[in-house]
This record gives C-alpha cells, sequence and structure tokens, in this order.
C-alpha cells in the first residue's frame, strides 16, 4: 500500500472529525458537558460566541486539511496545512495550560492527540513528496509516460 494514499485517508478522516466538531459547536447547548470551554462559567450568550467561534476555527481547519488531503502535490497547501493544526493544538494547549478556560479531561485529548497526528502525517507527507520535485511540469510526464505505453 502506498504511504501516500494511508496519509490521504488519515488527513480526511481527521477533515470529517474537524467538520463535526464544528457542528457540534454551533449546536445549541443544553447541558455543559458538551461544551468544550469548561474550566471557567461564561454567561449563556457568551459562551454560545465563544462556542461558535471555536466552531468556526474548526471548520476552517477541517477545509484546509480536506484540500491539503486531496490535492498533496501541492506543497504551499500542505504548509497551511500544517500551520492551521499547529495554531489549532497551540490554541487549545494554551487555553488548557495557562488561561484554564478549557479543563484538562477527555475532552480534550481527542483534539489534541488528532492535532499531533495531523502534525506528524503532513510533516511525512512534505518528506515524501519532496522527491517528486523536479523540472519536468505534469504535461511533460504524463506525455512520456504515454509514449511509452504506444511504444509497448
Amino acid at each position: 500500500m502506498d504511504p501516500i494514499f494511508a496519509i490521504r485517508g488519515l488527513l480526511s478522516f481527521v477533515s470529517f472529525t474537524e467538520f463535526t466538531n464544528a457542528l457540534r459547536m454551533f449546536w445549541p447547548h443544553t447541558e455543559e458537558k458538551n461544551a468544550i470551554f469548561t474550566g471557567i462559567r461564561f454567561e449563556p450568550e457568551a459562551e454560545r460566541t465563544v462556542c461558535h467561534a471555536y466552531g468556526l476555527l474548526s471548520a476552517l481547519v477541517g477545509l484546509v486539511i480536506i484540500h491539503a488531503a486531496c490535492f498533496t502535490h501541492y506543497r504551499p497547501l500542505l504548509y497551511l496545512a500544517f500551520s492551521a493544526e499547529s495554531f489549532k493544538v497551540l490554541f487549545l494547549l494554551s487555553e488548557t495550560f495557562i488561561f484554564g478556560s478549557i479543563a484538562s479531561d477527555q475532552r480534550l485529548i481527542f483534539p489534541v492527540v488528532t492535532g499531533l497526528v495531523t502534525l506528524l502525517s503532513t510533516l511525512v507527507l512534505l518528506y515524501l513528496t519532496a522527491e517528486d520535485l523536479s523540472d519536468i511540469d505534469e504535461n511533460t510526464d504524463l506525455m512520456r509516460k504515454s509514449r511509452k505505453l504506444k511504444k509497448k
């Protein structure tokens, strides 16, 4: 199995979890156990606004990651995915350990672990796609391959 396709599948899964997290943050919270910011008490309007902002962040990170998974040969998208996910992990860790607005419990483990796995996989993708860089563009490469198939 090609490792690039396996990493693309992993990134697609992480993107799906980011989108479901975004939907969960936009869903009205009726119980406190659904919210991620449980370390401090908010007014209901402020909690809704903070959760919506975090949901937008999750949706944007998911959008960047799914584009990086689909277009792995575009290295700037991989750098963008690495940057977006590293900012999200930095946000989660700083809100937990510096500001204390996110409690360090089971709600923190999954986003941080998937974030670190995403960071590692984008680094591996950057390494695996580095050897594909050449002066020959895609069209020339496809033409050469088609000529070899015609000769056979």
